[in-house]
């Protein structure tokens, strides 16, 4: 993080749990007002990124970006007991619970 406001905010939600800013539709608390507007797009369905690959919307670009990965054959998590190789940490992270019978934290 090189700015003290990004440090600020990082600390202030991970560490502090300062989160006024509520949805009204889920449990879900946002340090910053602009993070609580972003997410009501979900609630609200607006889906304004699209996949050029298959036409599927997402409400966050970075949904998006999460998404587009699963299109390549690009492997960005390795599995570090075997040889398999995943597109995002949360295949990785079912994997090695399946497979391996680890726990994460």
């Amino acid at each position: 993080m090189s700015r003290k406001c990004h440090v600020k905010a990082h600390v202030d939600v991970e560490h502090d749990g300062c989160r006024p800013f509520k949805c009204d539709r889920c449990p879900k608390a946002f340090l910053q007002r602009s993070w609580l507007t972003k997410h009501r797009r979900v609630h609200a369905g607006m889906h304004i990124y699209k996949c050029t690959s298959c036409s599927l919307d997402f409400p966050r670009r970075t949904m998006l970006a999460a998404h587009v990965r699963t299109h390549s054959d690009e492997v960005c998590f390795r599995c570090e007991l075997c040889p398999k190789g995943y597109t995002n940490r949360q295949n990785l992270t079912r994997h090695l619970r399946l497979a391996h019978g680890e726990q994460t934290v």
